[in-house]
C-alpha cells in the first residue's frame, strides 16, 4: 500500500511540474501589439527615393494596382492610401452608417 501512495504522488508531482512549465512558458511569450503592422515591401520599396507626399502606385503581390502617397509611418517612408491609414478593426457597419463605400 505504501508504495501505490508514492507512485500516485509522484505522478500528481509530475503532473502538476508539466503544468506548471507549460504555464510558465506561456507566459514569456510577449503580447503582440494591436493593430500594429509594418508596410509591405513593394510600398516601402515604392517610396525609395521619393519624399513625402509624392504620389505613387506599385503591383501587390496578388497582381493589383496600388495607388497611394508616401508618408512616414514609424520611421518609414512608405506607400499608404491616399485617404489615410485603414481604421482599425475594419468594421464595415459604421462605415455603412457613416455612409462610406468601399470597393
Amino acid at each position: 500500500m505504501n508504495k501505490f501512495v508514492i507512485r500516485i504522488m509522484l505522478i500528481l508531482f509530475l503532473l502538476i511540474g508539466g503544468v506548471s512549465a507549460t504555464w510558465a512558458e506561456e507566459m514569456n511569450i510577449p503580447p503582440k501589439p494591436e493593430g500594429a503592422m509594418k508596410p509591405p515591401p513593394e510600398a516601402i520599396e515604392a517610396c525609395k527615393g521619393k519624399s513625402e507626399g509624392t504620389a505613387v502606385q506599385f503591383i501587390t503581390p496578388r497582381g493589383d494596382t496600388f495607388k497611394g502617397v508616401c508618408r512616414q509611418f514609424e520611421g518609414i517612408l512608405a506607400a499608404m492610401p491616399e485617404q489615410g491609414a485603414p481604421p482599425s478593426g475594419g468594421n464595415k457597419s459604421d462605415e455603412a452608417k457613416s455612409g462610406k463605400q468601399t470597393d
